[in-house]
């Protein structure tokens, strides 16, 4: 059985200036892998260079030092759904299966599957703050003509105040569910 290497990533050649980074995905076999490394700085007038080096003594991930006090919760769709923050906002899965991704592992929901999770509030997401919501999805090909809720949370009383829908036209529409009743999507 052969060992996975140990990776790490430095912005010089030579290795001694180590960046902080998240293995999220290594596959021996296929040689495939998906990291997140946290660059200090990055010119917009010329290229910025780091290398990935490999250690055979020891492994130098250190996933909660990637993602700073601006990120509430990041989360690949692997098999275990923990927060890659530090901030514990894990997920839990109901009825998702892990799948081969376009970079990784990913998970295929079928439209009533989730991912539940309890220790974010909407105020945490962004609340009145200008925010940022990510996400890398593919829709099946089978995917009716009309909208696709892909996101949406729960507020305290079983009400969803916000959605997120994909429409036909591979848009996407943020919509105050509270209004949803009144116009279709």
């Amino acid at each position: 059985m052969q060992l996975e290497p140990n990776f790490y990533f430095s912005s010089d050649i030579e290795g001694t200036t180590e960046l902080k980074f998240e293995r999220a995905y290594y596959d021996q076999a296929t040689k495939k892998s998906e990291f997140y490394v946290k660059i200090p700085s990055i010119s917009s007038t010329s290229d910025t260079v780091f290398y990935l080096q490999v250690d055979a003594t020891s492994d130098k991930e250190d996933a909660n030092n990637v993602w700073d006090s601006n990120y509430v919760m990041v989360h690949h769709m692997d098999s275990a759904l923990v927060d890659s923050t530090g901030n514990g906002n894990n997920g839990t899965n109901v009825g998702s299966i892990l799948v081969d991704g376009e970079n990784g592992k990913a998970r295929y929901f079928d439209g009533s599957d989730r991912i539940e999770l309890t220790n974010v509030g909407l105020s945490s997401i962004g609340g009145n703050n200008n925010s940022t919501i990510e996400v890398v999805m593919k829709p099946d090909d089978t995917t009716p003509s009309g909208s696709q809720m892909f996101v949406m949370h729960q507020n305290s009383i079983g009400r969803y105040p916000v959605a997120f829908f994909l429409k036909a036209q591979e848009k996407l529409l943020l919509t105050d569910m509270n209004q949803l009743a009144q116009q279709p999507v």
